[in-house]
């Protein structure tokens, strides 16, 4: 809550939002609602064996334009797994191997999904709250 830095970043291993098999975890919801709180802009977790990217949203799920964005990366070379659509997911791949890239900038941040092959699946880029 003290930093003073524009873009805000967490990461932890079980998702609050996810359509993969392990699903959505509610047991998660408190640490939302504090990073909400403060503005934090990403939210990066792993737990499911795939790829999701997810606009940005309050702690109850609702899309919200101060919202976090939560990528779902567990695509570290365990069997991946479905992933079925749920609220708010923009984007996702249950085929691909690989790692995210994200790049927290001054005041936006990157992210760019490869592939294990070195291809780019999905990227794009956003301004942090201020």
């Amino acid at each position: 809550a003290s930093t003073t830095e524009p873009c805000i970043l967490a990461y932890f291993h079980r998702p609050r939002f996810s359509g993969g098999v392990h699903g959505s975890v509610t047991g998660m919801a408190p640490f939302w609602v504090d990073l909400y709180a403060v503005g934090a802009d990403v939210v990066l977790n792993a737990h499911d064996h795939s790829y999701q990217r997810f606009a940005p949203m309050s702690p109850s799920g609702a899309q919200a334009a101060d919202g976090i964005r939560e990528f779902v990366v567990g695509t570290g070379g365990g069997p991946l797994t479905a992933v079925t659509q749920i609220a708010n997911l923009e984007f996702s791949n249950d085929t691909t191997w690989g790692v995210i890239k994200l790049t927290l900038n001054s005041s936006s941040y990157d992210w760019q999904f490869v592939s294990v092959g070195g291809s780019v699946v999905d990227s794009g880029s956003t301004s942090c709250h201020t």
